[in-house]
């Protein structure tokens, strides 16, 4: 978990001034130290980061994750919490 929160944008925003980006967005790369633009982030918004952010938080982290025959539950929180609740929705998507 604590990579996981090091690694969201969120974790950025003591620095905001310097990236000069929205600081919910998972940018592609960002500039290295040595260049006079660094630490700018490149390419927000098109990442795919968002997204596999939200993978690895899920099935990773809450440990939800699907199977042929439903749901398979195995989470891996942190210590610090006491649990969580999940609802699976029963309405069905066309």
């Amino acid at each position: 978990m604590e990579y996981f929160k090091a690694f969201l944008p969120a974790a950025y925003n003591d620095r905001a001034e310097i990236r000069q980006t929205e600081p919910y967005v998972y940018a592609q790369t960002t500039i290295s130290k040595y260049n006079p633009a660094r630490e700018h982030p490149v390419c927000q918004w098109l990442s795919g980061t968002a997204s596999w952010a939200y993978f690895a938080f899920t099935q990773y982290i809450l440990g939800i994750s699907p199977d042929n025959d439903g749901l398979i539950i195995d989470p891996c929180l942190p210590k610090k919490w006491n649990g969580y609740k999940a609802v699976k929705s029963s309405e069905e998507f066309l």
